[in-house]
């Protein structure tokens, strides 16, 4: 006897082993690109009348961008596996799976079936693609720790608290940054055209000093800056100011010498 429910689940399992198989050659955007369109061609046959014009729209728009690259998603040809009764998968695993009365209507979908199966393909399909943009974040992620003071190993370094790798605290690192920012050394913090935002800043200081880009961004904010523009700090950064002019008063004085 024809297990039917049996069947529908065996359908699903081989559309997602051939629509994996399609897309193998294809880096992750391009995944994510080739998704979108047959989440296109997926609505077009859930249409009544199923929208064929359009969908062969979209496999040419496919072929003419990716040509000879798309000959194994033509073979495996996921997108066969909506088209109305009687399609070929359908009649395919109908083979392989010996159902009695091979290839006759009452073994095809029933409408409410087929558009079962396409509701179903479209979760699938969706949550597949979502898995996709998580892998871009963490390679964007990736890159940008990369970019912002890892050592040759790729090991990102990491402050200490009082390991003297520069001469001032976070704090009075930030609020170095405040006042570089004030004197128009380095741009303007806000929002105005021209400026940066504190999150921009404490970045930027981050790479420059090792420090944590978030505590950096947050002790720029008005209120913290109130807090930690001590005395004490400001005599920190004070003379550290100094003793960089009197680096430069060093080298303009040998550049006057003979």
């Amino acid at each position: 006897m024809f297990d039917r429910h049996k069947f529908f689940v065996r359908y699903e399992m081989a559309f997602s082993k051939d629509f994996k198989k399609s897309l193998e050659e294809f880096s992750i955007d391009e995944q994510i690109d080739i998704i979108n369109s047959i989440l296109i061609i997926m609505e077009c046959c859930g249409h009544d009348p199923v929208d064929y014009k359009q969908i062969q729209k979209i496999h040419e728009e496919m072929l003419k961008k990716y040509r000879k690259r798309l000959t194994n998603f033509r073979n495996f040809a996921p997108t066969e596996y909506f088209s109305e009764n009687p399609n070929t998968k359908h009649l395919d695993l109908q083979h392989d799976l010996k159902v009695p009365n091979e290839g006759e209507e009452e073994n095809f979908f029933t409408d409410k079936e087929r558009m079962k199966f396409l509701n179903h393909m479209e979760r699938y399909l969706k949550n597949h693609r979502d898995s996709l943009y998580l892998q871009t974040e963490q390679v964007t992620e990736k890159k940008e720790q990369e970019l912002s003071g890892t050592d040759k190993k790729g090991k990102k370094f990491k402050r200490e608290r009082g390991d003297n790798s520069t001469k001032l605290t976070e704090e009075q690192t930030a609020l170095l940054a405040y006042l570089l920012s004030r004197t128009k050394i380095t741009l303007k913090l806000g929002k105005e055209y021209g400026s940066i935002d504190n999150k921009t800043a404490g970045e930027a200081f981050s790479m420059l000093t090792g420090f944590n880009p978030d505590n950096l961004r947050q002790s720029l904010g008005k209120e913290k800056l109130k807090q930690i523009a001590t005395k004490k700090n400001l005599d920190v950064v004070n003379n550290a100011l100094q003793q960089a002019i009197n680096a430069i008063e060093q080298i303009q004085k040998s550049l006057k010498d003979p």
